[in-house]
């Protein structure tokens, strides 16, 4: 109700820009084409996980700062961006690998029941519906983790092991892409690839909306 009530107010109050601040829509189109430029780029976790990321979050934070506090129009061209990076990923997955015509199933990193009551939406399923990518949950929350901001790179490791488990079976070999909003060092995408790997399935990689260097992303409060 909460995230209904505020689109309708973001369509009958003018809005601007969260990131240069011009009348108009959530995210303008010239920040748009400034974020797209260069396209989507590949990096690897401390794991090995392939992830494909659209945005830089030195650029584009002001956008994932507003959507994370409740402006969900900012969930369109996130959601954009995301399926940009899915493509580029699943693209790279099908030369090199051979998987058929099986389909694909795009995972989102599940947000914890307290981050839910807060915002009242799930962030990356939210940006992938807005994105046209249909998002199958599978992964769930073990225990409470700690903040991800306050941990290096190995804490931050061992702070999300076993930290989620399967809610159902999934049908053996079956090809996944985890999706997220952003990746910093990986540890939370490494995570829930080796729950899904155990569970039988064939983790393709992973898509994010956002991809950040620093440890100055938003907590991690999934």
């Amino acid at each position: 109700m909460r995230r209904l009530i505020s689109e309708l107010l973001d369509l009958l109050v003018p809005s601007a820009c969260v990131r240069c601040g011009i009348d108009g829509p959530a995210v303008c189109e010239p920040c748009i084409h400034a974020l797209d430029r260069g396209g989507p780029a590949r990096r690897g976790t401390a794991g090995g996980t392939a992830v494909f990321s659209s945005w830089r979050w030195e650029e584009a934070a002001p956008v994932m700062r507003a959507y994370k506090a409740g402006q969900t129009p900012c969930a369109r061209p996130l959601g954009a961006a995301l399926r940009r990076a899915v493509d580029a990923l699943v693209a790279e997955a099908r030369e090199e690998r051979d998987f058929g015509a099986q389909p694909i199933a795009l995972v989102p990193i599940p947000s914890s029941a307290r981050s839910y009551r807060r915002r009242g939406f799930h962030p990356v399923e939210l940006m992938a519906s807005r994105g046209g990518l249909h998002s199958v949950r599978v992964l769930r929350h073990t225990r409470r983790v700690a903040d991800q901001r306050a941990l290096g790179r190995r804490d931050r490791a061992a702070n999300m092991a076993g930290a989620f488990a399967l809610r159902g079976a999934l049908r053996p070999g079956c090809p996944v892409v985890l999706i997220d909003d952003v990746v910093t060092t990986g540890a939370t995408l490494d995570a829930a690839a080796a729950t899904l790997r155990a569970g039988g399935a064939r983790v393709l990689g992973a898509a994010t909306a956002l991809s950040a260097d620093r440890d100055d992303t938003p907590a991690n409060d999934r």
